[in-house]
């Protein structure tokens, strides 16, 4: 499974399947979890092979109409990723926006991920 297949898996339901890289849909009802890598540990052997994992850094994104429900869907979040995920810790607690032109309550939280490289 990909790295994107797994987040989705993992994330999916909290949002009715509105787990999508970078961007939400236009036009896609709220809440949704967006996500985006923005980065991580590049990794290889001295002898120039690969090793069989790869690092991530991932943002997770949850947007949604209130605070509360943003806030509960990203406590949700957190708890998946470093209960299910081997190998996978926060960068620091999640951090609050609002989207002012949307309407839109939002929290956004880095991970570290060791994942298998396909």
């Amino acid at each position: 499974m990909t790295l994107e297949e797994t987040i989705y898996a993992l994330l999916a339901d909290l949002v009715d399947d509105r787990v999508t890289p970078d961007v939400v849909a236009e036009g896609s009802p709220f809440p949704a979890i967006t996500y985006q890598q923005i980065g991580g540990r590049a990794s290889w052997y001295a002898e120039g092979a690969m090793p069989s994992h790869k690092h991530a850094r991932l943002q997770i994104n949850v947007w949604a109409k209130t605070r509360l429900e943003a806030s509960e869907i990203a406590r949700q979040v957190e708890r998946r990723f470093c209960t299910t995920l081997k190998n996978t810790e926060p960068y620091g607690a999640p951090n609050s926006t609002y989207e002012e032109l949307l309407d839109l309550y939002g929290t956004r939280q880095d991970f570290g991920v060791w994942y298998p490289d396909p």
